[in-house]
């Protein structure tokens, strides 16, 4: 673990500190395994008088012990320096009666042997071995001349630096606390609680704490919690906000993910929930379980640290700042794993996991005056009220901003007249005002972010031309501004922060400027810096000058639809939603609203920005009746497959919850009604899925960002706010959806049908929506006679659902169940078979999560009525021509009974045989056959036999007549007729593989088995894969024995034609990897054999498609590790002899095969294998030509990603032959090429310090002038690095 502690580090605590450890482990042991933190006390100090014990522990129920707490009750004594003999005998008892002829029990030990507890004895001095037994029977002695028995003690333990070590590392938050504590442990970037609030931004301002509710808990965990509390979705409070974080932690899910502006003080508020808790049992948000880090400090090691965490089982709190949200995302899922108790808080900007289970999104709203002002004070205590009120009026919420203002006044004593002086306060302070490059500044603020050197300084002298200036001067002009942090640097670009001063600065330019300037300078850039402008004047949109701009230059510069659909016009206008959201829609409307849907099939390039332009369009009412119908055509017109395109946006939009808009029911049923009347199936289809989507009642999710528009407030989804609200929902979707089902003129009747069928268990639990259930199911089936969902629906209720309504409704809905099943047995019959086996439940019987329950009542409710009914096959003839029309997934468990029923089960086949029509499936007519030729045999073979020949006599059903044979049971007879099948390709090979399914082995000949394996094999690729896979069911619990059968199988698993398959599964090669090790298992390889698997192995690399040999690698490599084995000389030999006659493209797939893995270099290949003796006599025979290609395999680390060493063997390699540096060139590529997690930058950090270890572990001259060399230019190329990821984030903010 990253924070592992070790026992050299326990020694050096001093004796306060050694309580504090103890303190840190008991309570985090007892959070571990939720015990309640009061079970567990240590004091502050350990000079009281304190009757034997600095610690102890006592609880009830839970476990007995934990793997540290080894008692309910366990007594801790923490003992300074070394630990004697006799000085443990003599703490056994009482100060006072130590020494003397009647010593007395300390009263510490006297309750833990009244308790049967444990006394454990704790020192930061090792004691090991015989020096630990014998200071244990020290305390055993001592207890015994006090007259007591030791014996009834549970344990008598001690608890020296490596254990007190080893307990530490099984909790990561008290390791990181100790290492933190102890200075000498590089953290890679994490900190301790107290760490953390030692940053300036939080231990020089006190946290101010009002009454202001402007924290809003969001996310799809909040919906069921509403359940609970109606008020949990308002804005809170701190105190408020504080008390629903640490309750869901505590008690609903395990990941919170805090969100707003930079600047509105999340980091701050999280801290404070921490530094503000009071000891709570269990509290999730305990100081002691801290683990706090920067995002961009870690961020390439944070995910494994994450599961290590989760991994401890320890309780714990990873707190993440400035987290990416598919971060979180991942992290989540961390802390998730199965056995994990801690959990996670991360902050960022946004998130789009407002539908993830077990997450709580915690949303900042701008601060209120009164807040931004009580900020002020504590920041300076001297401001005035005047300047207070600017601060404010800067600051537009944002407590970063306060702050920043403020300190810019501290050694001013003068009141500022104005906003603009304050702006001039923080922009200048004590310097001179240079008014060009105050202008320079106010123009950057017009850019969300500016290239300004290297290859991107042509942004800023694309600016500079505005203004008159070259781009060194606009350089020197803002680069000063770096220096007050009103300038942010990130690589090769800058912006002006914070958020609130580039607001302003815009501002000031906008009024500064005539009417019609930004027209002209916005005219004048590139497509780039247009989307930048565009981008940062959304922060003043509620300037009329920027209004103005938006609507006068909306049209100019997305005159078309050919220019909609660019990257740049979409982007564009995109960003205009922001400005001006009506005339967008309008702009949008004129340029696509014509559009067939075929026209609108063929927009593609522009269609991702446009759709998320649409998403914020469709969240306004007042644009939403707009935007939602053009979502409709576009999605009729859908054109991509991830889940948030023109269908997936249109559809969220009908959910109950988190649906995107602020429209009500009644403005998305209009939509929805003239969709549903439009003349084109493809809107329609659409409207019906919409319909379905208005029907879920639970796990409700969509993406977040679409409600933030412009400068202004997120906006809200709609949601009901009483249960008729959502009833008469429910209602409007089913009336619609019933409407479609019963006119069977729509092509989508079946669909909305279905669509009922399947939403109608959820329905049954809202009581008051039953009445209209009812009737609606009644006409459905006047119309659909044979509907059965009905039933199915009220059955998986009365199992899954029965417990949480009250006994009446229980009783009516039971009730109701009987009414809908049929009465008819052969319908009946039917509705048994209607689902899979497991779908149908007992209805007076409920789901048990922690019981053994029943999954065969359907199948027996078949069996039963089959058996009660006639034997004549006739009376069965209508049900077998329904299943005949309607397949079903269980209508085999009936065909198979009714054939083992009937007296005649050849009328049974003759009847389907006769009434085969030309068009029937003949797939369904074949399973229905070989389901009754089944039957009957297992009834009576001859039966079985006589439905065989009739099925083998039908000439249409002659590609299933293997699976006709095996239903009847293979001899040697039936495997003679499956051998001349495949023979005169009456059937395909594939289909042997339902022979092996049967126990072949106990029942055929094995010279039966292997001549059908040859005749397989005669049959080209197919016929291959059939062998293998036939053998490989064959021999799946058998070994291959000496014999025709043995030659067969190597002759299948060295068969060529195996490469000619067009698609593998992914089992393929699996398959023929298990063969070949039952060969190799078996002792059944001879040399002659391994030669040939040698050459069918290495053959892939020159089968045509590549990819053949992509799935074949692992499985090949594996194989050749076993050959290496047993036969190391023999693989060498035969890798060279393949690599000599190789051209270009073989040789560099030879290598794939038999070098280093694939996207992990560094790994060796598998004649890494090959023992030295093989291999080094080999190379020093052309040492030139060979060390290079030897660098490229062998082997180079031991252990884990996480705690690897240069392998010994590799290190002795380079000592030995290294004769010049040049010798390790290959080794770069092997270290620096392959797949990692995180920037390449740490990556090339990551190597660096490998080669740095390599230096120390060498003795070679040759080796560490090469090893210097190359680290100097990996020096170099991070720093490139670096600034190339530092352009690549700050790209991201344009």
């Amino acid at each position: 673990m990253i924070f592992e502690t070790n026992a050299s580090q326990i020694e050096r605590l001093d004796q306060s500190q050694l309580v504090d450890l103890l303190r840190r482990l008991i309570q985090a042991e007892l959070n571990k395994n939720s015990i309640p933190l009061r079970s567990g006390t240590a004091p502050a100090q350990i000079t009281i008088a304190d009757g034997g014990d600095d610690a102890r522990v006592s609880w009830s129920g839970g476990p007995n012990e934990t793997d540290w707490l080894p008692s309910r009750f366990t007594i801790f004594q923490s003992k300074k320096g070394t630990t004697s003999p006799v000085g443990l005998k003599a703490e056994t008892q009482t100060k006072s009666t130590q020494g003397s002829k009647s010593p007395e029990l300390n009263e510490a030990l006297q309750e833990a042997i009244s308790q049967s507890g444990a006394y454990v004895i704790v020192t930061s001095t090792s004691v090991v071995g015989t020096k630990l037994d014998r200071r244990i029977k020290a305390i055993r002695d001592g207890i015994s001349d006090t007259r007591n028995d030791s014996s009834l003690l549970s344990s008598i333990m001690i608890y020296d630096c490596n254990r007190l070590a080893a307990w530490a590392n099984t909790h990561p938050s008290v390791a990181l606390w100790l290492n933190a504590l102890l200075r000498d442990v590089h953290l890679d970037g994490f900190q301790a609680f107290e760490d953390w609030g030692r940053a300036p931004e939080i231990s020089e301002i006190e946290f101010q704490q009002d009454e202001d509710t402007r924290f809003v808990a969001k996310g799809m965990e909040i919906k069921t919690w509403k359940n609970d509390d109606a008020s949990i979705s308002q804005e809170k409070s701190f105190d408020e906000i504080h008390e629903v974080i640490s309750t869901f932690l505590l008690t609903r899910g395990s990941s919170v993910r805090v969100i707003g502006p930079s600047g509105y003080g999340k980091t701050r508020l999280v801290h404070q929930l921490i530094a503000s808790q009071t000891a709570m049992f269990q509290d999730v948000l305990s100081e002691s379980q801290i683990m706090y880090c920067l995002y961009e400090d870690v961020k390439d090691q944070l995910q494994n640290i994450a599961r290590e965490i989760a991994d401890t089982g320890s309780r714990a709190l990873l707190i993440v700042d400035d987290c990416p949200d598919p971060i979180h995302m991942k992290l989540s899922e961390s802390v998730q794993r199965d056995g994990a108790c801690c959990h996670l808080i991360t902050i960022g900007v946004e998130t789009k996991a407002q539908g993830a289970r077990r997450n709580l999104i915690v949303e900042l709203n701008a601060a209120s005056n009164e807040l931004i002002g009580h900020i002020a004070e504590a920041t300076n205590k001297q401001v005035s009220d005047r300047n207070s009120s600017l601060i404010r009026d800067l600051s537009q919420g944002f407590p970063r901003m306060a702050v920043f203002a403020t300190r810019a006044l501290e050694g001013g004593d003068e009141e500022l007249s104005s906003v603009e002086t304050l702006i001039s306060r923080i922009v200048w302070g004590e310097h001179e005002i240079d008014q060009s490059a105050f202008e320079s500044l106010q123009l950057l603020s017009l850019f969300t972010i500016v290239g300004m050197e290297n290859n991107v300084a042509h942004e800023l002298e694309e600016i500079g031309t505005i203004c008159g200036k070259v781009a060194r001067q606009m350089f020197n002009e803002l680069q000063r501004f770096a220096e007050r942090g009103v300038l942010f640097r990130q690589g090769d670009y800058g912006g002006v922060q914070p958020l609130p001063l580039a607001m302003r600065l815009s501002n000031q330019w906008l009024e500064s400027n005539p009417a019609g300037t930004l027209e002209d300078l916005f005219r004048s850039l590139s497509e780039e810096m247009k989307l930048k402008m565009v981008g940062r004047l959304r922060w003043v949109s509620h300037s009329d000058k920027v209004s103005s701009f938006g609507r006068a230059l909306l049209s100019e510069a997305l005159p078309d639809e050919a220019t909609l659909d660019s990257k740049f016009g979409s982007k564009l206008l995109d960003r205009f939603v922001h400005l001006v959201p009506d005339a967008t829609m309008e702009h949008l409307v004129k340029l696509l609203s014509g559009k067939s849907i075929d026209e609108l099939a063929a927009f593609d390039t522009g269609r991702r920005y446009i759709i998320w332009a649409l998403a914020k369009l469709a969240f306004r009412r007042q644009t939403f009746d707009a935007a939602a119908r053009l979502l409709l055509k576009l999605g009729a017109a859908e054109n991509e497959h991830w889940s948030n395109n023109a269908s997936g946006q249109f559809l969220g939009l009908y959910q109950l919850y988190l649906s995107g808009t602020e429209a009500t029911p009644k403005d998305k049923l209009a939509v929805l009604d003239d969709g549903l009347a439009d003349a084109d199936e493809r809107v329609r289809k659409l409207c019906v899925d919409a319909l379905n989507r208005m029907l879920e009642t639970g796990h409700f999710s969509r993406t977040g960002g679409s409600e933030h528009i412009g400068a202004g407030e997120a906006l809200q989804d709609w949601q009901p706010t009483t249960y008729g609200e959502i009833f008469d929902f429910y209602r409007a979707a089913l009336s619609r959806l019933e409407k479609i089902a019963l006119d069977a003129s729509d092509p989508n009747h079946l669909t909305a049908l279905n669509t009922i069928g399947s939403h109608l268990r959820s329905l049954f639990s809202n009581v008051n929506l039953l009445d209209g259930i009812q009737a609606m199911i009644v006409r459905l089936r006047e119309a659909y006679p044979t509907w059965q969902q009905a039933a199915l629906g009220v059955n998986s209720w009365l199992y899954f659902d029965r417990n949480d309504a009250d006994e009446e409704y229980q009783r009516r809905l039971r009730a109701y169940y009987d009414e809908l099943l049929p009465i008819e047995p052969l319908e009946l019959i039917h509705f048994y078979t209607s689902g899979r086996a497991t779908d149908i439940h007992d209805p007076d019987v409920s789901y048990d999560r922690e019981g053994d329950n029943d999954h065969h009542y359907g199948e027996n409710k078949i069996y039963e009525l089959v058996d009660a009914a006639p034997k004549e096959s006739v009376y069965f003839l209508p049900l077998l021509n329904r299943f005949l029309e309607e397949p079903t997934n269980s209508g085999w468990i009936a065909e198979v009974h009714i054939a083992k029923h009937v007296g005649d089960p050849e009328h049974l086949l003759q009847h389907i045989l006769d009434n085969m029509t030309v068009d029937g499936d003949i797939a369904v007519i074949s399973n229905l056959t070989r389901n009754i030729i089944s039957g009957a045999a297992q009834r009576d073979r001859s039966k079985g036999m006589e439905c065989l020949e009739l099925a083998l006599g039908t000439p249409r059903l002659s590609a299933s007549s293997i699976e006709f044979l095996a239903s009847v049971g293979l001899d040697d007879t039936l495997m003679r007729r499956a051998i001349e099948y495949v023979q005169n390709d009456t059937v395909e090979p594939n289909q042997v593989s339902v022979i092996a399914f049967n126990d072949v082995l106990q029942t055929v000949d094995e010279g039966l088995i292997e001549l059908l394996v040859r005749t397989l094999l005669s049959k080209q690729t197919y016929g291959a894969w059939a062998a293998v896979n036939l053998l490989g069911h064959v021999l799946h619990r058998a070994d291959p024995k000496e014999g025709t059968l043995l030659q067969s199988l190597k002759e299948s698993v060295t068969n060529q034609t195996l490469y000619g398959k067009p698609r593998y599964s992914n089992m393929d090669w699996h398959h023929w990897c298990d063969l070949v090790e039952k060969l190799l298992d078996g002792g059944h390889v001879d040399d002659c054999f391994r030669a040939e698997l040698m050459e069918f192995i290495i053959s892939v690399t020159s089968v045509a498609e590549y990819g053949v040999q992509l799935m074949f690698d692992d499985y090949a490599q594996k194989i050749l590790r076993r050959v290496i084995s047993s036969s190391p000389r023999l693989v060498w030999e035969k890798y060279h002899e393949a690599r000599e006659s190789a051209d270009v493209q073989a040789e560099y797939r030879l290598s794939n095969l038999f070098g280093a893995v694939s996207g992990e270099p560094s790994n060796p290949g598998v004649l890494s294998d090959v023992p030295a003796e093989i291999y080094v006599p080999w190379m020093l025979l052309d040492k030139e030509e060979r060390m290079p290609f030897m660098i490229d395999w062998l082997q180079l680390f031991v252990g884990g990603d996480n705690d690897r060493q240069w392998n010994a063997d590799f290190v002795s390699f380079v000592d030995a032959h290294v004769d010049r540096p040049e010798r390790l060139n290959g080794l770069r590529s092997r270290l620096i090429t392959g797949s990692w997690w995180g920037s390449f930058s740490s990556k090339l950090e990551a190597e660096r310090d490998q080669l740095l270890q390599l230096r120390e572990a060498s003795s070679n001259f040759n080796v560490h002038r090469w090893i210097d060399r190359t680290v100097s230019q990996m020096e170099q190329h991070i720093v490139e690095e670096r600034r190339q990821e530092a352009n690549r984030e700050a790209s991201y903010k344009a």
